[in-house]
């Protein structure tokens, strides 16, 4: 979740209801938006969610497919696991 924000000035007169409170937050939270690790990775964990009915070559091609796109993003897969559907 990104936000966006920019402060305006505010009268003299009326006090801020949040003591620029909003303002400390979304600068807090686009700090931390903006950090990536040292290595310049995201760390990602991949899960593939399959139907029963698939069988287990269309699972593993999917997971594969999943897996080819997020390291050509350049995150790094800290893990991977497939999730069969039990329930509709």
């Amino acid at each position: 979740m990104k936000f966006t924000s920019k402060p305006v000035a505010e009268h003299q007169e009326v006090p801020v209801a949040d003591q620029g409170r909003f303002e400390d937050i979304v600068a807090l939270w686009s700090e931390r938006h903006n950090k990536r690790p040292v290595a310049g990775r995201v760390p990602a964990f991949v899960l593939s969610v399959a139907s029963p009915e698939d069988p287990d070559y269309v699972r593993q091609a999917r997971l594969a497919e999943i897996l080819a796109l997020v390291r050509a993003k350049a995150d790094a897969v800290v893990g991977f696991a497939i999730q069969t559907l039990t329930q509709p």
